[in-house]
């Protein structure tokens, strides 16, 4: 069941599908981890969420069409109360190589980490056709998310667009980010964008 803005659905969906994204979870993470040249490995990320973003675009359809239907008046709030919903979840970890948990999965069962959160968020803006694009750091070992709209707080420059920050594991406020982690050169933009 998925509660969001007071109201609720359930969004039916087919285990096996959970089972088969997260092979490709697994695969993906496998051929990231060979990447050992510094040069390759911004490729490397980019490539692996990638990869999963298209895997899971469409198995998301009845959670976007059940959201399109609470947000069918506008979508002027659409980045914050989507970001709350997402802050609300049980913070877990999968504890396989990947450690991801597939954004089909997480949105089902209100749990994730960083990542997990961050690309489902991501994923979620970019079908209603806000520009939004993952954010992740092996500095920090952290994602976010940026959100390409009006507002004040930290951002991140990436092809001529200023995203502001989306922290996905926390109750803040779209473009509050730990001081720690607030140094732009220690994240790697990963547009998604839809297809």
């Amino acid at each position: 069941m998925v509660i969001i803005n007071s109201r609720q659905g359930n969004i039916p969906y087919d285990q096996k599908e959970i089972a088969a994204t997260q092979v490709l979870i697994e695969r993906e993470a496998r051929i990231l981890a060979s990447y050992e040249e510094k040069e390759k490995r911004v490729e490397a990320w980019q490539r692996y969420y990638r990869m999963i973003y298209r895997d899971n675009y469409h198995r998301l359809d009845k959670l976007y069409l059940f959201l399109e239907n609470i947000f069918r008046t506008g979508v002027a709030d659409l980045p914050r109360d989507l970001l709350a919903w997402v802050q609300g979840f049980s913070y877990s970890r999968t504890g396989t190589l990947a450690d991801l948990q597939s954004p089909l999965s997480s949105a089902l069962t209100r749990t994730g980490d960083c990542d997990s959160r961050a690309l489902l968020y991501t994923m979620l803006l970019n079908r209603f056709k806000i520009d939004a694009l993952l954010l992740v750091s092996s500095r920090y070992s952290h994602s976010l998310a940026g959100v390409n709209i009006p507002g004040q707080g930290a951002r991140i420059n990436f092809d001529d667009n200023s995203y502001l920050i989306a922290e996905t594991t926390d109750q803040v406020d779209l473009g509050l980010i730990d001081r720690d982690m607030a140094d732009p050169s220690g994240w790697i933009p990963v547009p998604l964008g839809d297809f």
